[in-house]
């Protein structure tokens, strides 16, 4: 019979201080480095000096919101190559589009491009290769159609879908999603060209528990 570790008072406490204290210091990294970028004027962070004054910062963060952030390809780029714990992103609706995608960090897991609305089929062409995602949110992506959709095929490890405010999808477009077998919710809010007869191409996925259909 295998023997359990069992701790002394003083031991827990002392393991719950430097739990408490590992999440204190990842939640600085992500607070100071989002507070860095957003206090950046376009092109700051292409001096010499700005991987150096925040390395640390870039190594360990995990999380950024550049929605009103003037960023480039050259910037996404920058954290691909310096931030290897980053794991959720989201973009600025403004300065994205296809091309920008090209640049995407890879080890992403959750992807926010709520109303980007120059993004086309071809991004999603870019978005294909994050083989890590378990969320995506194209909410108001309204160029994205059937065919785009045939780009999310391949990520299947995806948990969350958001495509609401997507009008160029249709009933056809649905049949791509078949294989994401993992997702629990796919979010249809307002695309209003999917009716009844495409949710039959939904049926695989049993391990879905939320599913937003209003004003379908």
């Amino acid at each position: 019979m295998e023997n359990k570790k069992t701790y002394s008072p003083y031991e827990r406490n002392n393991h719950q201080k430097n739990s408490e204290s590992l999440d204190k210091k990842d939640n600085l990294h992500k607070v100071n480095l989002q507070s860095v970028i957003n206090g950046m004027k376009p092109g700051d962070w292409k001096d010499e000096n700005f991987l150096k004054s925040h390395e640390q910062l870039l190594n360990h963060v995990k999380k950024l919101d550049l929605t009103h952030i003037e960023i480039s390809a050259d910037f996404l780029t920058l954290l691909g190559e310096n931030c290897p714990e980053l794991k959720y992103l989201k973009l600025p609706p403004k300065y994205t589009d296809d091309e920008l995608l090209k640049h995407l960090p890879k080890g992403l897991t959750e992807l926010n491009l709520h109303s980007c609305k120059n993004i086309t089929d071809i991004g999603l062409a870019y978005i294909r290769d994050l083989k890590d995602l378990t969320s995506l949110d194209l909410l108001c992506c309204f160029k994205i159609t059937d065919a785009g959709l045939a780009n999310l095929e391949n990520l299947t490890g995806l948990t969350s879908l958001d495509l609401s405010g997507c009008n160029g999808i249709s009933d056809l477009g649905l049949v791509h999603l078949q294989e994401l077998t993992e997702l629990t919710e796919l979010n249809l809010f307002g695309c209003k060209r999917i009716t009844r007869r495409g949710l039959i191409y939904l049926e695989k996925l049993e391990r879905l528990t939320s599913l937003n259909l209003f004003r379908c």
